[in-house]
């Protein structure tokens, strides 16, 4: 069974496209006042309808690969107790390490703001 979709031309260059006023809407009629946007703004409700398909997604596979899992129930609630403290530890130590980090900086940049503000005193 095939389908027809319509002619898909392709006459537009590139450089018509660049134009903030000038699109053209693939069937040849100008877009509705509702359908254009101006380069660089975000559509959120677009956004907000792609989110909502990740995440839908996102617990439609994690509910899968919980029904199709081979362990049992207690095996598998053990598994996931044990990786999710491992994950709440991992992110505990990157914590600290990103704070370790940003205070050593601000040490190292401390010492540097004073010995620029002697050299030049």
């Amino acid at each position: 069974m095939m389908s027809y979709a319509g002619t898909t031309t392709r006459s537009r260059s590139r450089s018509a496209r660049s134009d903030g006023d000038s699109y053209v809407a693939p069937n040849g009629s100008a877009p509705a006042a509702t359908e254009y946007r101006e380069q660089g703004s975000i559509d959120w409700a677009r956004l907000a309808a792609f989110a909502s398909g990740v995440l839908v997604g996102a617990l439609a596979g994690a509910s899968a690969a919980l029904l199709t899992t081979p362990l049992n129930g207690p095996e598998t609630r053990d598994l996931l107790a044990r990786r999710a403290r491992r994950a709440r530890l991992r992110a505990a130590d990157s914590w600290d390490d990103w704070g370790y980090d940003v205070r050593r900086r601000a040490r190292r940049t401390g010492r540097r703001a004073r010995q620029a503000f002697r050299r030049e005193a």
